[in-house]
């Protein structure tokens, strides 16, 4: 029996797992299943060898359709250490896939976990921006959109993660420098994707020139929007180590802004206790988006990514 017959209603029952069932049940790993974690597995599996792993109620749990959705580590680590142990074992449980981002377990679930990208942190920390986006509202200088008392739970961006992880992870590189001038790769990652999903073509070629520039400053004048946020944020004296997230982001919107205007400025700074927090253009609140015509929308293959590489090889 390579895996136990879920097509039951959700039932469980003490098992003795040997290692190698445990290698026929990690045959049931499905797509969504989350990256395995090897500090975890041999934090298990040291634990099993000491002859210290106990029942908790903790279980192995397959779906309905058979998938194992809960337990991949212990039955790593179970195949890896030699030793057959004794655990609960869950079978029935629902199949759909949002199911598994609210199952326990000995390492807690995080959005990157279901993400199978390269650089999955980074578009993680991105989707929750995206999230307040399209669900709360443009996040304004003092909320971060990662920290908010209101926080997404997990199953709302594992279900932004099927629609954008993968174009957002192709974002991540070409945007690299411009995250590492400012210290806000995730931010620039959601602003990225509002322009390219919500925004016209001719204000996506903007933007990407925007974040190109201010990651390399090629070719920039001394009252180009870009190269202000460049000089600020790479002042010595002032440089982004200390100056506050909130005001980072603030300071980076109003020179967007500047530059989808074509306006030239002296200086960039924006002070929270004087001012509000810059627009988003175009924004408006959860379900009042404008979406532009599909006509006026970037298709897949014309992306921001290609934009940017396409800029900077024209410098």
């Amino acid at each position: 029996m390579s895996k136990p017959n879920s097509k039951e209603e959700a039932r469980s029952e003490l098992k003795t797992i040997t290692p190698d069932l445990a290698r026929k049940w990690l045959d049931a790993v499905p797509d969504f299943q989350r990256k395995l974690d090897r500090r975890q597995v041999d934090k298990i599996k040291i634990a099993i060898q000491r002859n210290e792993w106990r029942l908790n109620g903790a279980a192995i749990v397959f779906n309905e359709r058979g998938d194992l959705i809960d337990g991949q580590h212990r039955l790593t680590a179970i195949a890896e250490s030699s030793r057959p142990v004794q655990s609960l074992v869950v079978t029935g449980i629902s199949k759909d896939e949002l199911t598994f981002a609210t199952l326990g377990d000995t390492k807690p679930r995080q959005a990157a976990d279901f993400l199978h990208v390269t650089h999955s942190f980074s578009v993680a920390a991105a989707l929750r921006f995206i999230w307040f986006i399209e669900n709360k509202g443009f996040p304004d200088g003092r909320r971060s959109g990662t920290s908010d008392k209101s926080n997404p739970p997990v199953t709302e961006l594992v279900k932004l993660g099927r629609q954008y992880a993968n174009i957002l992870n192709d974002m991540v590189q070409p945007l690299n420098a411009a995250s590492q001038v400012t210290g806000l790769g995730a931010f620039i990652l959601a602003l990225m994707w509002y322009f390219t999903y919500r925004r016209p073509k001719t204000e996506v070629q903007l933007a990407a020139e925007f974040f190109a520039r201010v990651g390399d400053g090629v070719g920039l004048a001394l009252h180009h929007p870009a190269y202000q946020l460049r000089r600020r944020m790479l002042d010595r004296s002032s440089g982004i180590a200390v100056i506050p997230v909130h005001i980072r982001r603030g300071m980076l919107i109003k020179a967007l802004n500047y530059h989808l205007d074509g306006k030239a400025c002296d200086r960039i700074v924006w002070n929270p206790d004087r001012e509000l927090f810059p627009p988003l253009r175009g924004y408006e609140p959860p379900g009042k988006i404008g979406r532009p015509s599909k006509s006026e929308q970037p298709g897949i293959k014309e992306l921001p990514i290609k934009l940017i590489e396409r800029e900077a090889r024209s410098q």
